[in-house]
């Protein structure tokens, strides 16, 4: 819930905490929205990789596949 914290300070230790990290660190950051860190730098130095909505979202045939396969429901086309 990244996109709760309003304060800028803690925006400026987070980004010098991924600057300053040991490279074994992985931190994983949850947002609802881009939140104001260089992010387009940490991802050319190849330190990030993103998800969006999108990339999570069911297709038609994976939401067949879950309601008919997993849940025991027939879907009517």
């Amino acid at each position: 819930d990244y996109h709760l914290i309003q304060n800028p300070d803690i925006h400026r230790q987070m980004t010098f905490l991924v600057d300053h990290a040991p490279p074994a660190l992985h931190l994983v950051l949850l947002s609802r929205t881009e939140p104001p860190l260089p992010l387009s730098r940490w991802r050319v130095k190849g330190w990030m990789d993103g998800l969006h909505a999108s990339d999570l979202a069911f297709s038609e045939t994976e939401c067949s596949a879950f309601f008919n396969d997993y849940m025991g429901l027939a879907l009517d086309a």
